[in-house]
């Protein structure tokens, strides 16, 4: 029972950080500088 109870709570943090890293992402990619930085814009920018 401990044996399980200690793997549920790795699977638990595992896919807590796993959640917690897309949401730092997508706000990262919904960010205006990143945006900016992306090599699409700095041609646009250069032209």
């Amino acid at each position: 029972m401990k044996v399980f109870l200690a793997l549920l709570g790795i699977v638990g943090i595992v896919i807590a950080t796993v959640l917690l890293s897309q949401r730092e992402f997508s706000d990262i990619k919904d960010s205006p500088q990143a945006e900016s930085n992306t090599p699409e814009a700095v041609e646009l920018r250069r032209e």
